[in-house]
């Protein structure tokens, strides 16, 4: 599959996660679209894998234990990657990174007081 550059747009919705494309073109022509995924819930920061299909979105812990997910190909599914140390650490995650250009990402979650973790999912 192709890498891909879309727009993504987290709400906090409790429903589900949003992909948002064409909210960036300037011409009036351009159509904002919407596609809905029912997980992950409370979605937070997205970040997606350079030259990849890998998406990475972290949840918002206010309602249910914090999360951290993966999508690829074409996020018909989300894989869960969080364990006990990750929910643990993250009570509130506000930005994620994604290193580029390796087989096996590091994912870097940003907290607010926590400090950053570094994850190596397999």
């Amino acid at each position: 599959m192709s890498a891909i550059s879309p727009r993504w747009l987290t709400t906090g919705e409790r429903d589900g996660t949003y992909l948002i494309t064409n909210a960036d073109t300037t011409s009036c022509n351009g159509t904002p679209s919407k596609v809905k995924y029912l997980t992950p819930v409370y979605p937070g920061p997205v970040a997606v894998k350079p030259n990849t299909s890998d998406v990475y979105v972290a949840t918002d812990p206010s309602d249910t234990a914090p999360e951290l997910w993966r999508s690829s190909d074409p996020f018909s599914a989300w894989a869960p990657l969080a364990d006990d140390t990750y929910r643990a650490a993250v009570i509130v995650p506000l930005d994620l990174s994604v290193t580029p250009g390796t087989s096996n990402a590091i994912v870097y979650v940003g907290t607010a007081g926590q400090g950053i973790l570094r994850i190596s999912p397999a």
